[in-house]
């Protein structure tokens, strides 16, 4: 939320009772980094916010999120919901903000609800995910258990050809010097071909995805390309858009 309030009291009223504890809206600025935002506005913590009133200064959205933050640390929130909090930021305000909800999470043990439709944003903040899919919760799991091994190796060599004799016929993919080698070990596949003077530059294990599994257990989206509109004439209700927590 943006409040037409002073620094001080968009912090402060998380936690009413604490409105007027500076130095406790102080230390929850400073560890959501809402005192960098205090440093550059003329009025500092008693500066107004937002267009509404005289001499009011509007933030960025990566500010505005900072000020958030610094709600829940002051109130030592044990549980927040955020929907999209990145959206909109630039590469360097999404990494701020993912650090900030990452040690929120470690240091005050508060358990965040993250709605996003960006996946990479989910897959490097959640460790259990929902689906939801026209209203239902599809599918509620760890993230790391859905995202198993597909029995597949990407293998980079600056000796291709040597490689795929190596192998022979576990090669399933070619790029230039990359490879898609079907082995369910590894670590056996790297000796394999380290014994035959393979030189092996990368061998990264693939995993699912965390789109596909979301196409796996989702239909289609009502944003989604060639999906026909309902007729009029018969109107039903359109598909949710699919939401990740």
């Amino acid at each position: 939320m943006r409040y037409a309030f002073l620094l001080k009291e968009n912090i402060g009223v998380s936690h009413v009772e604490r409105m007027d504890d500076q130095a406790a809206i102080r230390e929850a600025a400073r560890r959501s980094l809402a005192d960098s935002v205090a440093q550059r506005l003329p009025g500092g913590y008693d500066q107004m916010l937002g267009r509404r009133f005289e001499g009011g200064v509007d933030l960025s959205g990566g500010e505005w999120q900072k000020v958030a933050l610094g709600r829940a640390y002051l109130r030592d929130a044990q549980v927040m919901i955020l929907d999209e909090p990145t959206n909109g930021l630039d590469p360097r305000g999404i990494q701020e903000i993912r650090q900030l909800l990452l040690d929120l999470n470690a240091s005050a043990g508060t358990t965040i609800f993250l709605s996003s439709h960006l996946l990479p944003e989910v897959s490097a903040l959640c460790t259990r995910i929902g689906v939801l899919d026209s209203g239902a919760l599809v599918l509620q799991e760890q993230l790391a258990s859905l995202q198993v091994p597909t029995g597949r190796v990407l293998v980079s060599t600056d000796d291709p050809e040597r490689a795929v004799v190596t192998l022979d016929g576990l090669v399933e993919h070619r790029d230039g010097a990359d490879l898609v080698v079907r082995s369910p070990d590894s670590a056996a596949l790297n000796a394999r071909l380290v014994a035959a003077g393979v030189p092996v530059r990368s061998l990264l294990v693939q995993r699912r995805s965390l789109e596909e599994i979301v196409l796996n257990v989702t239909g289609a989206g009502a944003d989604q390309f060639g999906v026909a509109p309902n007729p009029v004439a018969d109107p039903q209700p359109a598909p949710a858009e699919q939401d990740i927590l």
